[in-house]
């Protein structure tokens, strides 16, 4: 499982249930990492994202434009997580699969992502790259 992690005040949290990261810091690092995951041909499977960073909405946008444009959004989209409370904009903005509350814990976790289609095996089985 690979997840793409943006979320700075969740870092301690989230590296303490997957272990291993590599953290991006804005919507140009998200990016290229999302674009160089399908170019290495392993892309991402999940993102965890602030949903109060103001670059989180435009790399999902980016995100979900580069799927079309490789014609993959049907065949492996990547699921976008939010954490924290989601403004009124992001309903009118580009979709997202799912968001948590802080603080966050474990089981709500486990559960959001069991019912966004991954981490059929809990977090442990999770590698945030």
């Amino acid at each position: 499982m690979r997840v793409l992690l943006g979320s700075r005040r969740e870092r301690s949290t989230l590296l303490g249930w997957f272990g291993q990261a590599v953290l991006v810091e804005d919507a140009h690092s998200a990016i290229r990492a999302f674009c160089g995951a399908w170019d290495s041909r392993d892309p991402f499977d999940c993102a965890f994202l602030d949903a109060n960073e103001p670059w989180s909405r435009l790399a999902v946008a980016r995100f979900r434009f580069t799927e079309s444009l490789l014609g993959v959004d049907q065949i492996h989209p990547l699921r976008v997580v939010l954490i924290g409370s989601p403004s009124l904009a992001w309903h009118r903005g580009p979709r997202v699969d799912g968001h948590v509350r802080r603080p966050l814990a474990e089981g709500p976790l486990s559960e959001m992502l069991e019912s966004v289609g991954v981490a059929e095996h809990g977090l442990r089985d999770l590698a945030v790259i």
